[in-house]
């Protein structure tokens, strides 16, 4: 980082001063470049990790309630049922929560991706 500053700074000064130090210019591009390799590469491995997480399965651990079982039975829920029943439902709930959650940085990520990928495009046109 101290290093490019430096190299843009010299390239600033002989600029005004009215020599053109072809060196300095190239190292300058070459560090730029590598800087933009840099950042695809890590824009390569956020993408891979957000296909891994779009990958991942929830798997459901409630228990399987069936109709025919409810009316054979023809008995009054006991609080293990119920009890076993709000469990099930907080267990969703928090679920649901983390998904919203991870939707929420999904879509910031994209953002930032999409505002990168502009600002990106405005400065290569922009040589």
């Amino acid at each position: 980082m101290f290093f490019f500053q430096e190299l843009k700074a010299a390239a600033a000064i002989s600029e005004r001063e009215g020599v053109v130090d072809n060196k300095t210019k190239i190292q300058l591009i070459k560090e730029e470049e590598m800087r933009i390799k840099e950042e695809r590469a890590e824009l390569r491995e956020e993408r891979k990790r957000v296909e891994e997480e779009k990958k991942e399965i929830i798997v459901d651990s409630a228990p399987i309630i069936s109709m025919s079982d409810a009316k054979s039975k023809k008995e009054e829920f006991s609080t293990q049922d119920l009890e076993a029943l709000e469990d099930a439902l907080d267990t969703l709930g928090k679920e649901k929560k983390t998904l919203l959650v991870e939707k929420e940085e999904l879509d910031e990520l994209k953002e930032e991706l999409q505002e990168y990928q502009e600002v990106s495009r405005s400065t290569y046109l922009s040589r």
